[in-house]
């Protein structure tokens, strides 16, 4: 079975695309994409979130596309940006890509000149791969860039799969299981640090000796200098000079190999000017000498050289080289030096490297750091997406750890109307005009054997009792017990975050029924919900909803046609949208279609439910409460009844929740109700006053 999984996972890896000018790959229509490319020339400042844009072409229409890419992180000098493909409905697009000159960039119906450069081939394609797990085209300069970049994606596949295979050698499963792979990742991030580390050190030797030898030069160089005749002295000064100014306009024209040749002539010329050093370094940066540039940096300690960013620059180096803790000490000092452009950047970059190394908590203060110090929006919109990411993980991994849950509440309640059998349960909503005081008891216990990002699987045991203190009301008081195993799998389904929810359930309704001072079982349900809730957006969940319910009732009946053992389908939908940033105002809107097809005719109904909810944060002296109002409405109609039997209701509900401590809260709420119905017996108004406390426990 592994084998053949192997296999089968060669021939999927088989299936990535390699575009270049002999083969197009075909897109979906409306397809979410993410294009990555990368180009020093866009990177104008290292302490920034540069922008750029390039352009796609569907090659069948002809039609093109301005996409606009940010930098992943300052000076990276790797840009990336997300597009939706909505030219040919129902059709594949065959995607090309091309980078306009700079040129024709500021000029008028600069598309048109574009288009015609592409006509006349003047402009060539980029070649691109498309990986398709992640939906991502990667875009490269030539060719043989691009079929490399496809070899070693290839083979971190393959390596990945091995990986994964070795984890579960008995499994016949092709995929190891979540928490093996996550103590895989972990375990195979420190043997790469490890690694890393052990690399750093032996860099850090070269770089000793690297250091001695070019102070070594620097003191022959100024040995030199002094030896010289005032004159040829000063002449070599200006000439250093010239050189530095030619050697910055390189630098900035974004020549760093000439920069490079150019500073280091000016040290030559005069090597007691350390500013010459600082640009030097900052120059081999830009080639990617990464050492070297430590060495020459650390060599241009001198009050003419701005000391926080040669020190941003020396940290730079060490994170290019994967030397994190050395990045870590050295972006610290730059934090701690308040400077206003390259302290919240030296933090995003301790963020960064602390959460490449799987080490969220010590993450996420940097992150913060930058929100609160950084004048750039597009550095704090990458921060904020760290924190938030940082915030799910961590979630994620306290969630996983709990199995079991516990929940009780208990409620007082005034009802002025006490109706003998619940609308909610068996539909009759029989008066009795009078109101009394009741009890309220909920309680459950959950456990959850399966939690994981994917799919969660909980068995679910609840009760609802209640209890009138007027014995008279004994025959309105439920008691019911519903056992269920919800199932959850989240994924995405038509370019949107989704998640299905299955619920098979049994239910037990016992009530005295028959006033004989005992509750006895008069209904049996089996039960099915199927919940859909797609992320519309970052401000609105939609879920629509699909119920089966099976009733077997066991109430004796003197006429058939009251028999109300049926078969209850529900369609329903809710919509929630927050309404501000934190999410602390909510608005939901609720419609639903049931239909009840009931062994006796006299329960048969068309129901239509509509209601809307509306939740918000209220500060009350020092507390801290939770209000929510609900405004709802039903229609249902009894068709087979003889009496022709019509309700609408109306129901107005209040309600403020305090949160105690992490486990505890209480709520108070208000509701009026308003029931009109053809058939007097049925029609009444009502109100209750309910107040619950709650607990709830997890371990």
């Amino acid at each position: 079975m592994q084998k053949m999984a192997y296999s089968l996972f060669l021939f999927l890896i088989s299936t990535l695309t390699l575009a270049t000018s002999k083969a197009d790959v075909g897109l979906k229509y409306k397809e979410n994409l993410l294009i990555q490319y990368g180009s020093p020339s866009w990177n104008s400042k290292s302490t920034q979130i540069d922008s750029a844009s390039l352009l796609i072409r569907d090659a069948k229409t002809g039609k093109m596309a301005q996409i606009q890419l940010e930098e992943t992180e300052p000076d990276s000098s790797v840009f990336s940006g997300s597009f939706n493909l909505n030219w040919s409905k129902g059709e594949k697009v065959v995607p090309q890509v091309y980078i306009p000159p700079q040129s024709l960039r500021n000029q008028k119906n600069w598309l048109e000149k574009v288009s015609q450069l592409i006509q006349s081939k003047k402009l060539k394609r980029k070649p691109f791969i498309f990986k398709k797990d992640t939906k991502t085209l990667e875009v490269f300069d030539t060719t043989t860039q691009a079929k490399q970049a496809l070899k070693a994606y290839r083979e971190e596949l393959q390596a990945q799969q091995v990986t994964e295979v070795k984890l579960n050698p008995k499994d016949k499963k092709p995929l190891a299981a979540a928490a093996a792979i996550e103590a895989a990742k972990l375990a195979s991030a420190l043997a790469l640090e490890k690694q890393r580390a052990l690399e750093a050190a032996r860099r850090e030797t070269e770089r000793v000796r690297m250091e001695q030898i070019e102070k070594q030069r620097e003191l022959e160089r100024i040995k030199r200098q002094k030896a010289l005749a005032a004159k040829e002295r000063q002449r070599r000064k200006e000439q250093a000079k010239t050189v530095a100014a030619l050697a910055t306009k390189k630098y900035f024209a974004k020549e760093y190999e000439e920069a490079v040749r150019l500073y280091e002539k000016s040290i030559d010329l005069d090597p007691s000017e350390k500013l010459y050093y600082f640009q030097y370094g900052v120059s081999l940066y830009k080639v990617k000498q990464y050492n070297k540039s430590i060495v020459i940096l650390k060599a241009a300690d001198s009050e003419s050289v701005n000391s926080v960013e040669r020190e941003y620059y020396i940290a730079l180096n060490h994170f290019r080289l994967n030397e994190s803790d050395a990045a870590i000490n050295a972006f610290e000092k730059v934090k701690n030096k308040k400077h206003k452009t390259l302290s919240p950047s030296a933090a995003f970059y301790q963020g960064v490297i602390e959460f490449q190394r799987y080490r969220y908590e010590q993450a996420k203060p940097h992150f913060e750091f930058v929100l609160d110090n950084s004048q750039d929006p597009r550095l704090d919109d990458k921060a904020e997406s760290y924190i938030e990411q940082i915030a799910r993980i961590l979630f994620f991994a306290k969630q996983r750890e709990i199995k079991y849950f516990l929940s009780a509440t208990l409620g007082l309640q005034y009802d002025s109307n006490i109706l003998l059998l619940s609308q909610d349960t068996l539909n009759q909503d029989t008066q009795t005009n009078e109101g009394g005081l009741r009890m309220l008891g909920v309680g459950g216990f959950k456990w959850r054997p399966i939690y994981e990002k994917s799919h969660e699987l909980t068995i679910d045991l609840d009760t609802v009792y209640y209890y009138s203190f007027n014995e008279d009301f004994s025959a309105a008081d439920p008691f019911l017990i519903t056992l269920s195993s919800p199932y959850t799998y989240k994924t995405t389904l038509w370019d949107k975050s989704y998640k299905l929810d299955v619920t098979p359930g049994y239910e037990l309704l016992y009530m005295d029924a028959e006033s004989t001072g005992n509750r006895d079982k008069i209904l049996a349900s089996v039960l099915l919900d199927l919940d859909n809730t797609f992320v519309m957006s970052g401000n609105w969940l939609a879920k629509y909803t699909l119920g089966l319910r099976l009733d077997d009732s066991s109430l004796n009946v003197d006429d058939p046609n009251d028999n109300q053992s049926a078969t209850k389908i529900t369609v329903a939908t809710t919509q929630t949208y927050f309404l501000n940033k934190p999410k602390t105002k909510i608005a939901l809107g609720n419609f639903g279609v049931s239909t009840n097809d009931a062994d006796g005719q006299n329960n048969n109904y068309l129901r239509f439910d509509l209601s809307g909810t509306y939740l918000m944060p209220l500060k009350v002296s020092s507390w801290n409460l939770v209000w929510s109002n609900t405004l709802g409405y039903y229609n249902i109609n009894y068709s087979d009844r003889d009496d022709q039997r019509k309700d609408n209701n109306i129901k107005l509900n209040s309600a403020l929740s305090k949160k105690i401590s992490k486990e505890y809260g209480v709520t108070l709420s208000a509701e009026y109700m308003k029931n009109s119905s053809n058939v007097d017996d049925n029609a009444y108004t009502k109100f209750t006053v309910l107040t619950t406390f709650s607990a709830n426990y997890s371990f």
